[in-house]
């Protein structure tokens, strides 16, 4: 909370005596979305092993930038400074885009990550030992990433030809809690990466029920690997696969705006039905 206008008005009293009758309205620090991810940090248990892993220092910065991410819904640096100006942060400063490009870029890191992940999935697996999904997709909006170790040409969302990375989360199933992560060179799923990802979690104590796609993963090739291993697969469509296709001439008409195919509140209507999802499918 905050002294406004409003308390002003209701209690000039008040405010002339702390801030005076000629003094503006005084600086704003807010905390209540600071205290929302204090609360988060210890509720999870995230923030406490951020410490034992990073050290005061590097936990707070990290807690800063989640806080960020939430509040901006971005994860460009560039602005945080400007952005984060009137929060109360778990940092003694704000810190801005050159400290956080050094951190992330610094490999003294790796280990203090590798650390973090390894406990982070055993305390996910030994709270609730079920199965995790894999969430698999590229890089930022336009697929773009130049200058990144991991960059390569890939399929980018926009068709030219542009660098992207790949990234893989696992989560699970019981709840959507974020469980752990890689990052792979370039767009394509390949079974080098899976059978990375299902050795790990298999150590930690999870297993692997299925995999979530994207619609620019979901290809034959992409399709096969994950058939082949037995996972279960949940994949948008592309509007040229005959899976979307064939769905629509059957039943595009049928669910237009009729409230009992509705989904949720925001006009999307669906229903289900088996289709060839390639047109060689069986």
């Amino acid at each position: 909370m905050y002294p406004n206008d409003n308390f002003r008005f209701f209690h000039r009293d008040l405010w002339e005596a702390h801030y005076g009758k000629e003094s503006g309205k005084p600086f704003e620090m807010h905390v209540g979305l600071y205290a929302l991810c204090l609360s988060i940090g210890h509720a999870t248990g995230i923030y406490p092993l951020l410490y034992d892993c990073f050290g005061p220092m590097f936990a707070n910065a990290i807690m800063d930038y989640a806080f960020y991410n939430i509040k901006t819904n971005s994860c460009v640096t560039q602005h945080f400074a400007q952005s984060m100006r009137d929060d109360f942060l778990f940092s003694r400063s704000r810190l801005g885009q050159n400290w956080y490009g050094n951190f992330f870029a610094d490999p003294v890191n790796a280990d203090s990550i590798a650390q973090f992940k390894s406990k982070w999935l055993k305390k996910i697996a030994a709270e609730d030992n079920t199965d995790a999904w894999l969430c698999i997709d590229g890089s930022n909006n336009d697929s773009s990433v130049t200058g990144g170790e991991l960059a390569e040409l890939g399929h980018a969302k926009s068709g030219h030809a542009m660098t992207v990375i790949g990234y893989q989360w696992a989560v699970r199933a019981s709840d959507g809690m974020p469980v752990s992560w890689t990052v792979n060179e370039g767009s394509m799923v390949d079974s080098k990466a899976i059978d990375e990802m299902v050795r790990y979690l298999a150590a930690g104590g999870l297993k692997v029920a299925g995999i979530i796609l994207d619609r620019g993963f979901c290809t034959k090739e992409v399709y096969r690997l994950v058939v082949s291993k037995g996972f279960a697969l949940v994949a948008m469509l592309k509007k040229d696969i005959c899976g979307f296709k064939e769905m629509m001439r059957l039943h595009g008409a049928e669910i237009h705006a009729k409230i009992e195919h509705r989904i949720g509140i925001h006009g999307i209507f669906a229903t289900t039905g088996n289709v060839k999802l390639f047109e060689d499918s069986e």
